[in-house]
């Protein structure tokens, strides 16, 4: 060793040199935390792939599903195209051929029932008898009402419904007793859930469910076997009076009483939206949820239309309103549609592919979906469809062998499945054989089901299958359990045993006691949203409630860091809860114990004095705390008087109640005698949560747009929605942090004292943020709210904001050029905004006391739309802040919203009368500079009544309101 080094470790152990400086104590913990979360960093994406594979897929011994035990395959077909015996064998020839067993034909009541009571039979009679003779199965639709059963009005609209229902029913009723053993099902109406199909009135799931209950009844009284389907429900996002998004049309027949009066769900599943994942085969699992959610999940959904468009080669004709695509990827498409069928869905029934041959003009864009060419020749997904259905593929779910697959008394069949059953009706002797040498012989006796053999469950193996003297039924069951969601909650468990353990090894360190504290709330956030269900995530909820009832401040933080994720719901405890909801009442449960533990510690023994203690802390002290109480109180009114109590409660709920006793939590909390002194503090790590919690949203975006680009092109331009189902509520949420962010990246102050953090954190969310909302091209933001804001810190940010705030400002003209040029730098938003408007204000002018929160929709898809194709008929709201709350809470919401505006201008002028050598000034600047883009963008877009942005503005209030108590009242 050298004289040197001697020399400092004597001098060093002297004295005479200060200590070696060490990392601190907490960063042993950082260290920690972060070899976990590198560890824990695979699990989410492992878990998110598996529910996307593992989706509606039924594991173990599937049930009998009413009516899955069908042929795999249908096609609609007009037979009576084919005048002559010839063409019609030949036609039916081809759809035997192709696998096919079952076709769905439509008899239109107005063709059959000529005059009333007299009956054209002829045709129908003819191509019934003939399909039936060849083994096929009928399914019969139902629809159309003859003229002089036609509503007022509605002369020239074949498919309204009949001014009578018990006259359809009269109809259903006969056809049935003539078709009776020839005709396998009725699908009763078509499409009821848009317009045209339910005449050019509003769309109405109970008066659909009326003519079902009649029509069913008259069936099974004439014909007791045969199935009933419900209306095959057009597939649609819109929620308007002529179009209802069949999902929710769906929830709203079982609302009216529709579970007992059909037999299989039928719907409609074409490939309109594979990009998004949106209008596809996998729209029947939302439908299938529905089903679950009623009880109904027994049943079959029968697809009664389904297909993939493409249009033919050198195709001359109109253009299809489908997308559409090559003739060899339409067939790749039926393929992989059919393969999910067998594989993975027992609960879907037929799928019916939408046209054979079909009877239209040639120029007809319909002819994308034909099996057929109008010449007679096979289009390439007829003849993958025989493929795929000759190889008898059959997966998860129980198996009729008539239907499915046995021809004869033997058939080889592929399975795949892990667990093989079989259960015969009759005393059966089953033999089966399969390529790997196994086989096996077994007597099944009457309604015995017996495991004939395992097998791995991630493909398809061979079997020969005989059976003497009927064939039986087989059951194959998945029974994959859900490893990876199990592992990723052990994991979460360990992790947090670990940390819980350190906890209470450095209880006597603060820093690590505090850090571990966050390290264990937030491993136990993660495994809470990604648990694979309740009981999974009950050690991580336990460890979550713990460490937010011992800090405060941490649930405090875990509740503001949460604002953007309050769409991103999940099942607990039968429930869906978004983590918004959860931290905020975890926040509630830990505020409400440390308000009783003030209470005791002010007044130990002294229960009498506690109420007015309490009151003290919880009264009213700025015109702000009056005005939500009256905001409250105006929101109560305005729920108990609205036009449609089914849907006002709900948002009553997340958007007055929830905000409103978190705006009271965060008040009164500054008061309590052991948190006065952490507010110091305390102020600055929340406005970091919420900075922290933009930044967040924005890098999720770019990890979507990294996975999927495609789905970000809208209207000519990449647009960012991250965590939002739209890029406008992206932008309305970042709009309001970036302002604080800037006023906190200028503010010319010390940053050791102050609480704040270093210069360059903010500027790293100014960025962040920033391109968020470049990205969200978000018109109002960019245009409205963002440059008000900047402004509003250039008049009273003094010289320091001068430069920055020009910079930003040419940074987003700079940021604005690539969208020049685009549809979305020429749409007509101002114009379109102007007939919403104007609709806003007839809507007042009917009901000027309010028709109540989320109403707004049910009228303005209604008599208030401005014209038949508007092309916005789903709003939810008037797109102004002062129309959305005199519509939503009526006359003392409008009042409402002034006493706040009224009350945040009072804080404001003290505030910005601090020097400005102090922190609390720039706090308040950016806080009131989000204000600004708060009423800036609201006039043009909503600013309040959404779960996010109005937990976002009351944050904002209660932070301006602590600080003026305690700058400028001096009761800090």
């Amino acid at each position: 060793m050298s004289a040197r080094p001697k020399r400092k470790m004597t001098e060093r152990a002297s004295g005479k040199l200060p200590p070696r400086a060490g990392l601190p104590a907490r960063w042993g913990v950082y260290l920690l935390l972060l070899l976990l979360a590198l560890l824990a960093a695979p699990i989410p994406p492992l878990i998110n792939g598996y529910h996307r594979r593992e989706t509606a897929i039924v594991h173990g011994l599937p049930p009998h599903y009413l009516g899955g035990q069908q042929p795999a395959l249908g096609v609609n077909a007009d037979l009576t195209r084919y005048r002559d015996d010839d063409a019609l064998r030949a036609a039916l020839d081809k759809i035997v051929a192709a696998q096919i067993g079952l076709v769905r034909l439509r008899l239109p009541w107005y063709n059959l029932e000529t005059a009333p009571g007299q009956y054209a039979w002829g045709k129908y009679d003819r191509v019934i008898a003939a399909a039936h003779r060849r083994g096929l199965r009928i399914l019969a639709l139902l629809d159309g009402t003859p003229p002089w059963l036609r509503p007022a009005g509605e002369a020239d609209n074949l498919v309204t419904p009949p001014a009578d229902f018990a006259a359809f029913a009269h109809f259903a009723g006969t056809v049935a007793r003539r078709y009776a053993g020839q005709i396998e099902a009725y699908q009763i109406w078509d499409q009821p859930n848009v317009t045209p199909f339910w005449g050019n009135r509003h769309v109405d799931a109970a008066g659909y469910v009326r003519l079902l209950s009649q029509a069913a009844a008259a069936i099974r009284q004439a014909d007791p076997a045969a199935l009933i389907l419900s209306a095959g429900l057009a597939p649609t996002t819109l929620y308007t009076s002529t179009a209802h998004d069949d999902v929710r049309y769906l929830q709203e027949m079982y609302d009216a009483g529709v579970a007992g009066h059909f037999d299989v769900l039928g719907a409609k599943a074409y490939h309109i939206d594979d990009n998004n994942g949106g209008l596809n085969l996998t729209r029947l699992l939302r439908l299938h949820q529905v089903m679950a959610v009623n009880g109904d999940n027994a049943k079959a959904i029968w697809a009664v239309g389904w297909g993939c468009h493409a249009t033919p080669p050198g195709w001359q004709g109109d253009q299809p309103i489908w997308p559409t695509r090559s003739e060899t990827a339409q067939a790749a498409c039926a393929r992989a549609d059919l393969q999910r069928k067998w594989t993975q869905w027992p609960w879907l029934g037929v799928l019916i592919w939408d046209q054979f041959q079909p009877a239209i003009p040639q120029d007809d864009p319909l002819w994308g979906f034909a099996l057929l060419r109008s010449d007679g020749t096979p289009r390439p997904v007829y003849t993958t469809l025989q493929e795929v259905a000759a190889e008898h593929t059959i997966g998860s779910g129980a198996y009729n062998p008539t239907a499915w697959f046995w021809h004869g008394n033997a058939t080889n069949v592929r399975v795949w499945g892990e667990k093989v059953s079989a259960r015969a009706d009759q005393l059966t002797r089953l033999r089966w054989y399969r390529p790997t040498g196994q086989s096996g012989e077994i007597t099944l006796s009457p309604g015995e089901t017996v495991l004939l053999w395992q097998q791995a469950a991630d493909k398809a193996q061979s079997v020969t299958l005989q059976a003497d003297p009927a064939p039986p039924t087989l059951f194959v069951s998945r029974d994959l359990s859900p490893w990876p969601l199990q592992l990723a909650s052990l994991f979460g468990d360990a992790a947090l045993i670990v940390l819980l353990a350190l906890c209470l090894l450095f209880w006597r360190h603060p820093a690590w006691r505090h850090t571990i504290t966050v390290g264990v709330a937030v491993i136990a956030a993660i495994f809470v949203q990604f648990a694979p269900g309740t009981g999974w995530a009950a050690l991580p909820l336990l460890f979550l409630l713990l460490a937010t009832l011992y800090d405060f401040e941490l649930a405090l933080f875990l509740a503001v860091f949460s604002v953007p994720f309050a769409w991103q719901v999940h099942p607990l405890a039968g429930l869906l809860i978004s983590p918004l909801e959860l931290f905020w009442a975890l926040a509630l449960l830990s505020g409400g114990l440390r308000f009783l533990m003030n209470l005791g510690r002010a007044e130990p023994g002294r229960w009498r004095r506690w109420p007015a203690l309490a009151w003290r802390w919880l009264r009213p002290t700025h015109a702000l705390d009056g005005a939500m109480l009256f905001l409250l109180i105006a929101g109560a009114l305005a729920t108990v008087t609205a036009l449609r109590k089914d849907v006002a409660p709900h948002q009553f709920k997340i958007t007055i109640i929830e905000p409103v006793v978190f705006y009271w939590l965060l008040r009164s909390s500054a008061r309590w005698p052991d948190s006065r002194a952490a507010w110091a503090g305390r102020r600055w790590h929340l406005v970091h949560a919420l900075l922290l919690a933009g930044g967040s949203v924005v890098l999720i975006g770019f990890y979507q747009y990294a996975l999927h680009p495609a789905a970000f092109l809208t209207e000519g331009v990449f647009r960012m929605r991250a965590v939002y189902g739209s890029p406008n509520n992206l932008g309305l949420f970042l709009g309001r942090l970036l302002p604080l962010a800037v006023a906190l990246w200028i503010a010319p102050l010390p940053r050791s004292s102050a609480g704040l953090w270093p210069r360059w954190r903010y500027l790293v969310m100014v960025v962040l943020i920033g391109l968020g909302l470049l990205l969200s091209a978000s018109r109002g933001a960019l245009l409205i709210g963002v440059p008000l804001s900047l402004l509003f810190i250039l008049v009273y940010g003094g010289k320091k904001a001068r430069w920055p705030v020009i910079g930003l400002l040419l940074a987003e003209l700079i940021g604005l050029i690539p969208f020049l040029g685009t549809s979305r730098a020429s749409g007509g938003t101002l114009t379109r905004r102007l007939y919403v408007w104007r609709a806003a204000i007839r809507m007042l002018h009917d009901h000027p006391l309010g028709i109540g929160p989320d109403n707004f929709l049910y009228l303005f898809s209604g008599r208030y739309l401005p014209y038949p194709d508007f092309p916005e008929p789903s709003l939810s709201h008037p797109h102004d802040i002062i129309l959305h709350f005199w519509l939503a809470l009526g006359l003392p919401g409008l009042i409402a919203l002034g006493w706040i505006v009224g009350a945040l201008y009072r804080l404001g002028r003290s505030l910005l009368a601090l020097p400005r050598d102090n922190p609390s000034y720039w706090l308040a600047l950016g806080l009131l500079a989000a204000l600004v883009d708060f009423f800036g963008h609201g006039l043009v877009d909503s600013a309040y009544f959404l779960p996010d942005l109005a937990m976002q503005f009351v944050f904002i209030g209660a932070l301006l309101s602590i600080l003026s108590e305690f700058e400028v009242e001096g009761t800090r």
